[in-house]
């Protein structure tokens, strides 16, 4: 962040990749621990993507809560997860409408009509015992498909934030330390600390050699400019767009108009392999650092291997193209950059190597409950390791702007139902092509080929007795085996990403709130 926002001066920066929530948002939402989703005699609503697939262990710790601890759960989305027979409620909805499904919920009268095609008496039943609750209300939030827009996912956030005094969210973004990420600023619009560039620039101006005078463009807006010609350097560190993100069709054009692309990488990519400089770094296990979770807990991460060959930490990699372009970042040591982030991160704020280490593997949750006005980065901040500058971190720490804080946007437009289509849930597996999955040899014969599951009477519809459809939309297609699934919601068709033989990225356009596709039979 400091190379990129303090010294090349570019808000451009999106840790998400397009599938995540709007960074804001995940930085200033009320915030629960996993322990309160668990908390017995609680009340869950699992609004989010199937957690036995990409959240194994959370997975597992809820389900011992519904199993032993009288936890009550309350799944919504566009189709089953691996919590459907957990659930004591399931509103299958269709996809983009949970804000409508929401506010059925926390409506004060009986649902008298299907709303977004849940049963009434489901959505009556479940109504009536999330009023009845009497433990705590979190709920889990996050994309349960790729296909849709973020936003119809915050409006239905909104809903309950409004209608439920005291709720608390739990995010369920996969990316591995995309918390950590987004606290110090791997998004456009905010700085590190979970503050907004508007109102702290002033504040790290007179820290940094520079910081962007406005907000840039997250993912997409990025890939849209390198399209149309407007991106001088494109720089992947660590993502592959052509396989991850949304809309593959943008990521190939993104990458042809870059004037130049630089990666950051542990393997080989159809992205990196458009690159003209390829730099190699370390992996997780080969360097030290800390990882952010889902609850904001900060851990401690040992260095177990020697990287191989070349490969350099991140951290390493950005001192050294900060040294080329005439800056010094500070970056000397770990323990350094930790004491840095404490003196310039208001939402970790005495997070100290001494307090880290105390944690053990457990981590400690940021911010701390409790940081003391005199609890400051130890060693020099930013440039030497003077007292006098450990004075200067307390007082800026005390002046820093506040961390952002839950704000509802405008409503997102969802479009009408298509008569003649399906809207398409695109879903993420535990075991996918992917490239680190695909490289370690005891996983990679674990994915499943691309299928589509549909309602048994859509599919009777449109391909009685076919094995294969060919799904469509955009003017592309993509032909996979079908499969009947009653749990999905009708009208709606479910497909995995990630895999090689097809994958809904080559169908979506990012640009949609929902992606609305065509289906027929490949005889």
């Amino acid at each position: 962040m400091k190379l990129a926002k303090g010294v090349v001066g570019s808000d451009h920066f999106d840790a998400q990749l397009g599938d995540g929530l709007p960074a804001d948002v995940v930085a200033g939402m009320p915030r629960a621990t996993i322990d309160d989703l668990c908390r017995r005699g609680g009340t869950v609503i699992w609004m989010g993507p199937d957690p036995k697939e990409s959240l194994g262990v959370l997975f597992l710790r809820l389900r011992h809560a519904v199993l032993n601890d009288g936890v009550t759960l309350i799944e919504v989305g566009p189709h089953a997860t691996g919590l459907y027979g957990l659930a004591a409620h399931r509103l299958m909805h269709r996809p983009g409408e949970a804000a409508a499904v929401a506010a059925a919920l926390l409506g004060t009268n009986t649902v008298a009509t299907d709303v977004a095609d849940v049963d009434a008496v489901a959505l009556d039943a479940a109504r009536r015992a999330l009023a009845d609750a009497s433990g705590p209300v979190t709920v889990a939030v996050g994309r349960s498909s790729v296909a849709d827009s973020a936003g119809t996912v915050v409006d239905a956030m909104a809903r309950f934030a409004e209608g439920l005094p005291g709720v608390r969210f739990l995010s369920t973004l996969r990316r591995s330390n995309v918390h950590g990420a987004i606290d110090l600023g791997a998004a456009p619009g905010l700085l590190p600390g979970r503050v907004r560039r508007a109102d702290a620039e002033e504040w790290f101006a007179a820290r940094w050699d520079r910081v962007p005078s406005f907000d840039g463009g997250g993912a997409r807006a990025i890939l849209e400019a390198a399209a149309s010609g407007r991106i001088d350097t494109l720089v992947l560190l660590g993502c592959d767009p052509l396989t991850d993100f949304v809309d593959r069709d943008l990521a190939e054009r993104a990458l042809i108009g870059a004037r130049h692309v630089v990666a950051v990488d542990l393997f080989p990519s159809p992205s990196n392999a458009r690159a003209e400089v390829v730099l190699a770094a370390a992996g997780f296990a080969e360097q030290g650092g800390t990882t952010t979770n889902l609850e904001g807990r900060v851990a401690v991460l040992g260095q177990m291997v020697t990287p191989t060959g070349t490969s350099r930490p991140d951290w390493t990699i950005a001192d050294d193209i900060g040294r080329r372009l005439g800056a010094d970042l500070g970056c000397g040591s770990l323990d350094r950059i930790t004491r840095e982030i404490a003196g310039y991160s208001v939402a970790h704020r005495g997070l100290d190597e001494a307090t880290l280490a105390s944690a053990g593997l457990e981590g400690v949750t940021v911010p701390l409950p409790d940081g003391p006005a005199d609890e400051s980065p130890a060693d020099g901040v930013a440039d030497g390791g003077g007292a006098d500058e450990d004075d200067a971190a307390e007082a800026v720490v005390e002046q820093c702007p506040p961390m952002v804080c839950f704000d509802a946007p405008s409503p997102t437009p969802v479009p009408t139902v298509d008569a003649y289509s399906f809207r398409l849930v695109a879903e993420r597996s535990m075991y996918d092509d992917g490239r680190q999955l695909s490289r370690v040899r005891s996983l990679s014969g674990l994915a499943d080929a691309a299928t589509l599951r549909m309602h048994p009477a859509d599919l009777d519809r449109v391909a009685l007795g076919a094995e294969r459809v060919r799904v469509g939309a955009h003017g592309r297609t993509v032909v996979v085996e079908v499969r009947r699934d009653p749990t999905v919601a009708p009208r709606t068709v479910v497909m995995a990403v990630g895999h090689d033989n097809a994958s809904p990225h080559q169908l979506i356009a990012a640009a949609d709130t929902v992606c609305a596709v065509t289906v027929e039979a490949v005889r």
